[in-house]
């Protein structure tokens, strides 16, 4: 990717409708390359940034990043090889600001991780963050694998701070009360800037930095990954900026328009009634139903779906209901309870009966237990767990609630996350009770569009000029995920390869692999180790464009061969220290892998994706329940 010198030599954050290059620049050798040690001072850091970013500590590095990464010195901290014990070599970390509106002055933090001179591969790699962000080093310290692969590594705050480091000394993303300057009052600049101005800025200034530290007029390729709101940031990036990256990796990608009617629908349906409200215990119960019915549907009992949306999956007629009248315990629900799972399940449909986000996948509510089940009983009012849930907790209520109230509604004193949004429940069909859902009336469904609409990025027209200029997309999204619903990543890809001409024709530039049993970004009870991106959380895999997605991504930008699959894998307790218990081909939608009818199916070699499979646009009851026709 060429990051043209001239084009940001004056005030660098002041482009921020601008590209960063046409994807065809080389990275040229430098004859006198600086020494790591000799990189990693501030005063040579400063000198390789472009106007308007400073080189200095920041307040916000994740706060559970070991000391000996976060003891930067004037902006700067020179790790020794295997300083964090992971295997990492020698790298300079180097944070700092950067002023992401010249007007205002408006600034985000950032932090980069340098690798030798004689080991940078020319590449350039920006992390997204999670969450509501605020912090540097969600994903954790550069990733080793990344490192001794070459990259130069960069991440950003998104251009505010996390309240809850100041209120606990804990970085935990969810926090939103950046977003209102008073009540009533929207910060603009806070929120731009998490929309889509620090991601972007952070993209042009980057690369000209990197470049400029090793003493190159360009970078060679660069590289978006990110999961979660990072996945929302890699799709904003394609679609807002589609000159920024030459590939992108965009894991679970956070919809807001889709995901706050989801999880907002999961609290709300519960908040009926005591009678409707649903324990972790029978959350899996539910789930064990879904599983019940559902498990040999893919050719083998294995205890993972393949395809949760071809189940013929009925709350009504699945899941064990209790006597008439009596209350729900862990055996059984209650008629309330079972609206309720019906609800959860069901498609969000707006005043005209159309679909404004797909109902959740039933196995979804066994890892929802610890983030949608009420971790006590709600009292009266707009604050049913606390004024600030997400100090202590992190679930649907905590964030979802909170962020349209600050987002959306601006910090309006008179938002009550009960009444707000104007929900109505009630069945579609009189004569089936099974058609129980929720219906958003259109100001709420418009207010949640128009307040995150420079980080929407689901319009499939808006990708074409990616695609147009080569660019390469690997999706990816567990289907277990119970924080950010697939079914809506599925539906976009769906609609993006009718205005593409195709799946076949879609494929030569974005690639979705869906991952059974695999949770939120990571962990999960299917195989979900392909992504080397969270170094703190996630096990260590072969970094190859046969395990890994980023590997996956550069081998398809370099050469133009793309991913016919990406295998999982599973180890014990998700500790890549202990054995593997299971491996996967994940295979591009809409293919599903097939078992062979022998050996182990914990075997990937037992297990293939063919070409033409379209197995994953099968519907049983519970795609058509989600709204997936």
């Amino acid at each position: 990717m060429n990051v043209r010198i001239s084009a940001i030599a004056s005030v660098a954050v002041s482009l921020m409708t601008a590209g960063c290059g046409d994807g065809g620049g080389v990275q040229t050798a430098s004859p006198q390359q600086p020494t790591l040690a000799e990189m990693c001072t501030t005063s040579t850091m400063q000198k390789a940034m472009p106007t308007g970013v400073t080189v200095k500590d920041i307040p916000n590095l994740w706060t559970s990043l070991p000391a000996v990464f976060r003891a930067t010195k004037g902006g700067v901290n020179l790790l020794a090889e295997n300083a964090l014990g992971d295997g990492a070599p020698a790298y300079c970390l180097v944070t700092g600001s950067f002023v992401t509106n010249s007007v205002t002055g408006k600034t985000a933090n950032f932090a980069a991780g340098f690798p030798a001179a004689d080991k940078w591969n020319g590449k350039y790699l920006q992390i997204g963050c999670g969450g509501n962000c605020g912090n540097v080093g969600e994903s954790g310290a550069p990733n080793p694998a990344h490192l001794r692969a070459g990259f130069a590594v960069w991440q950003t705050d998104d251009g505010h701070v996390d309240g809850s480091i100041a209120a606990t000394g804990t970085s935990l993303e969810s926090d939103s009360s950046w977003a209102v300057s008073s009540p009533g009052v929207q910060n603009t600049d806070a929120v731009q800037d998490y929309l889509h101005r620090a991601v972007h800025t952070m993209a042009v200034l980057g690369q000209h930095a990197t470049a400029s530290a090793y003493n190159v007029q360009t970078v060679k390729r660069s590289y978006f990954m990110g999961c979660s709101d990072g996945g929302r940031e890699a799709m904003v990036e394609a679609t807002k900026y589609p000159l920024d990256f030459d590939g992108i990796v965009a894991g679970a990608p956070y919809n807001p328009r889709k995901n706050h009617p989801n999880t907002m629908t999961r609290a709300l349906v519960q908040l009926r009634s005591t009678s409707a409200q649903l324990s972790g215990a029978q959350m899996k119960l539910v789930a064990s139903a879904m599983t019940t019915a559902c498990d040999a549907a893919d050719g083998v009992t294995d205890g993972l779906i393949q395809n949760p949306n071809a189940c013929n999956f009925n709350p009504r007629k699945d899941i064990p209901m209790c006597a008439a009248g009596a209350a729900g315990s862990d055996s059984c629900l209650s008629s309330d309870q079972i609206d309720s799972v019906a609800a959860i399940v069901s498609a969000a449909r707006d005043q005209t009966g159309s679909v404004l986000a797909a109902g959740w996948s039933p196995g979804t509510l066994a890892d929802a237990a610890d983030t949608a089940a009420f971790p006590s009983q709600p009292a009266a009012g707009p604050d049913p767990f606390g004024p600030q849930p997400y100090l202590t907790m992190f679930n649907d209520w905590a964030f979802s609630n909170y962020t349209l109230k600050n987002i959306v509604f601006n910090g309006d004193p008179k938002y009550d996350g009960r009444t707000t949004l104007g929900q109505t429940f009630g069945l579609s069909d009189p004569a089936d009770p099974s058609t129980f859902h929720v219906t958003f009336p259109s100001q709420t469904t418009g207010a949640i569009q128009n307040a995150f609409l420079n980080g929407t990025w689901d319009d499939p027209a808006a990708l074409a000029p990616f695609i147009q200029k080569g660019g390469k997309l690997f999706m990816y999204h567990g289907l277990t995920d119970p924080y950010l619903n697939a079914n809506n990543t599925v539906t976009y890809y769906e609609n993006l390869a009718s205005a593409e001409g195709g799946f076949a024709a879609l494929k030569k530039n974005v690639r979705l692999f869906l991952a059974p049993g695999m949770d939120h970004c990571q962990g999960g009870a299917g195989p979900n180790a392909f992504v080397s991106q969270y170094q703190q959380f996630s096990p260590t895999i072969p970094f190859d464009p046969q395990h890994d997605a980023l590997a996956s991504l550069d081998n398809w930008v370099g050469t133009g061969q793309a991913p016919d699959s990406i295998i999982a894998t599973k180890y014990t307790d998700d500790d890549s220290t202990k054995p593997v218990s299971r491996t996967m081909p994940l295979c591009p939608f809409p293919a599903q892998a097939h078992y062979s009818g022998s050996g182990s199916p914990a075997d990937a070699a037992n297990w293939s994706c063919a070409d033409g499979d379209n197995s994953m646009l099968r519907l049983g009851t519970a795609g058509t329940l989600a709204g997936m026709q």
